[in-house]
């Protein structure tokens, strides 16, 4: 089974060779990391950052469909 996650690492910007990781089009930490291996090592380490950000992250998608529910 293929392991699932709520991170993706990306390119920073095209000129620079930084990585950054995000939760969707969000970043989900201020780190800049110089290779994707970095940046996938860091996501497994579970820092409190990016597991604070993803529950913030949460709560706002839920808001979201709960207004939703509430405006049919």
């Amino acid at each position: 089974m293929e392991k699932q996650s709520f991170f993706r690492v990306q390119k920073k910007n095209v000129e620079e060779e930084k990585y950054v990781i995000c939760i969707k089009d969000e970043l989900a930490s201020k780190e800049e990391f110089n290779t994707k291996e970095e940046a996938e090592q860091y996501i497994e380490s579970k820092p409190w950052e990016l597991i604070f950000n993803l529950n913030v992250y949460t709560i706002q998608v839920l808001k979201t469909i709960e207004d939703e529910k509430k405006g049919e």
